[in-house]
C-alpha cells in the first residue's frame, strides 16, 4: 500500500512539475500578417530539467468555428526558465491546410487570410514513443490587411460639377490576403454641425451600395442627382468572405454649379497632419498645396517608400524648398528620381522649422 501511495505521489509530483510551462503569445505591434508571426511567443518552464518538446498549432475562424490551418514545429530543447521563441528557431514547420476555401498562401512564410481567429497551441514532450501534453493555450487574434482601401476620386474637399460622380479607390494590399474581396460604399450628406467622419457614422445614407466587386462605383442614374451647394462625405469598407476587414478614410466633396469650381484646385493635393493625410495617385509629377501660416522661409522634404513594412527613405537631390506666407502650390518631379518605382506607395513629409509635419500619401504610376 505504501509503495502504491509513493508511486502515486511521485507521478503526481512529476506531472505537476512538467505542467508548469506557460505559453505567452506575442503579437507584433505592427499587426499580425504572416504565418511565421504566429510562433512569436515566450515559454516559461518552471521545471529544473530540460525537455525535448514540439509545438502544435491550429488556427480557427472565430466566427464559424472552422479549423483552417494547422502546423507542427520540429522537435527542440526547452531549457528551464524563460525562452523567447521565434519561428526560425523551430523550423522546419509542417503546415496543413484544413479548409481550402480560405485561399491561404502555401509559402511557409506566406500571408494569413484577413479575419478574426482563435489560435491554439499545444506543447508536447517526447516520452519514448509517446507524446505527453505539457501545456496548451488559445488566444484571439486579428489578421489585418497591410493597407486599407485608399479613396481617390472625388478627392478630399474637392469641388466637383458632376451631380452623378464616379467613385474610385485603390484596393487594400496585398490583394492575396483576401478571399472573395468586395466593397461597400456609403455616401451621406454632411450637416452644418458635423464633420465628415461623424456624418458617415450617424446619418442615413444618400446612397449605399454593397457587394461591389471592383474598386469603382458609378452614382446611379435611377435615383435623384446630388444637390449643388451641399457637402457630402463618403467611405468604402472592404469585406473578405463578406466579413468587414478594413475601412478607408472619410473623404468629403461639394457639388458646385458648372463653371464655379476653383481653377486648378483639383490638380493639387493639400498636405495635412499625418493622422489625417490625404491620398492620391501620381503619374510623373506630384503637385501639392502647402499652407504656410507660420511664415516659414523654407521647408524640408522627406520621401518614404511605404510599400512594405520595411519603410525605406528615398534620397532627394534637393530636399529644401523655399516657401512664402499662405498658400504655396508646389511640384515634385518624381520622374527625375531613379529610386521611385511604378505601383509603389509613398509618403511625402514636409517639415517646418517649428517641427510641425504635413504629409500626403500617394501611389506612383508611370504615365505610360
Amino acid at each position: 500500500m505504501k509503495k502504491i501511495l509513493l508511486t502515486g505521489l511521485l507521478l503526481w509530483y512529476s506531472f505537476s512539475v512538467e505542467a508548469q510551462v506557460l505559453i505567452n503569445l506575442q503579437i507584433p505591434q505592427a499587426g499580425l500578417n504572416l504565418k511565421s508571426q504566429l510562433w512569436n511567443m515566450m515559454l516559461v518552464n518552471t521545471a529544473t530539467t530540460s525537455a525535448e518538446v514540439r509545438l502544435d498549432m491550429v488556427l480557427i475562424d472565430a466566427g464559424t468555428g472552422q479549423s483552417i490551418l494547422s502546423g507542427s514545429s520540429r522537435q527542440f530543447t526547452l531549457v528551464p526558465g524563460t525562452t523567447q521563441l521565434l519561428a526560425n528557431q523551430i523550423i522546419p514547420i509542417q503546415y496543413n491546410l484544413l479548409s481550402p476555401g480560405y485561399g491561404i498562401d502555401v509559402n511557409p512564410d506566406g500571408f494569413l487570410p484577413v479575419g478574426l481567429y482563435n489560435v491554439c497551441f499545444t506543447l508536447l514532450k517526447r516520452n519514448g514513443e509517446v507524446l505527453d501534453k505539457l501545456a496548451e493555450d488559445c488566444e484571439l487574434v486579428e489578421v489585418e490587411p497591410a493597407t486599407p482601401p485608399f479613396l481617390t476620386t472625388p478627392e478630399d474637399e474637392a469641388q466637383i460639377e458632376e451631380v452623378r460622380p464616379y467613385f474610385t479607390w485603390v484596393p487594400p494590399s496585398p490583394l492575396f490576403l483576401f478571399n472573395n474581396l468586395t466593397y461597400r460604399l456609403t455616401l451621406v450628406e454632411v450637416l452644418s454641425t458635423q464633420n465628415p467622419a461623424e456624418a458617415v457614422q450617424d446619418n442615413f445614407p444618400v446612397f449605399t451600395q454593397s457587394f461591389i466587386n471592383g474598386p469603382s462605383q458609378q452614382y446611379p442614374f435611377s435615383i435623384a442627382a446630388l444637390d449643388t451647394g451641399k457637402l457630402y462625405a463618403w467611405q468604402v469598407k472592404a469585406l473578405s468572405n463578406n466579413n468587414a476587414v478594413s475601412n478607408s478614410e472619410v473623404f468629403s466633396f461639394r457639388v458646385v454649379s458648372p463653371g464655379t469650381s476653383a481653377p486648378g484646385s483639383r490638380l493639387y493635393v493639400k498636405l495635412r497632419n499625418e493622422d489625417e493625410m490625404p491620398f492620391t495617385i501620381c503619374t510623373g509629377v506630384l503637385q501639392y498645396e502647402f499652407v504656410n501660416n507660420e511664415n516659414f522661409a523654407a521647408i524640408e522634404m522627406e520621401l518614404l517608400d511605404i510599400t512594405t513594412k520595411l519603410i525605406q527613405k528615398v534620397s532627394l537631390e534637393n530636399n529644401r524648398q523655399p516657401v512664402s506666407y499662405g498658400q504655396n502650390f508646389l511640384k515634385l518631379d518624381l520622374r527625375e528620381i531613379a529610386a521611385v518605382k511604378n505601383n509603389h506607395l509613398y509618403q511625402l513629409k514636409v517639415h517646418g522649422s517649428n517641427g510641425a509635419i504635413k504629409a500626403v500619401k500617394f501611389l506612383y504610376k508611370t504615365s505610360n
